[in-house]
């Protein structure tokens, strides 16, 4: 019987991904704008990103870093930014470790 119940409250939470939303408050307050995500960086149109954390220097998982090169564009909310150089973690082992990217950008932001 205990097996069952297990069994079925796994099974259950994982059909479960909702987000609760108040029936007191207007559902619109719920919804992000693009003004909500200034420091958000987008290396193509489908959506690599990184997180600005300087005004010359984005930071990203270095998996992301595959469609970008030093002289390319990317994008943050007010236009296109020149990447100047890539640092990538000496140690970064693609699926394993050290997954993490410093992307510096010829203009400050």
């Amino acid at each position: 019987m205990r097996t069952i119940l297990v069994s079925t409250l796994m099974f259950l939470s994982l059909s479960v991904s909702s987000i609760v939303i108040r029936h007191d408050i207007d559902k619109e307050k719920y919804l992000a704008f693009p003004d909500d995500f200034n420091p958000l960086a987008t290396f193509y149109v489908d959506g690599a990103h990184g997180t600005l954390i300087k005004p010359r220097w984005v930071v990203s998982a270095a998996h992301a870093t595959f469609c970008i090169n030093t002289g390319s564009y990317i994008s943050l909310k007010n236009g296109l930014h020149k990447v100047e150089r890539i640092f990538v973690h000496q140690n970064y082992k693609p699926g394993q470790s050290h997954d993490i990217a410093l992307i510096k950008l010829v203009n400050s932001v």
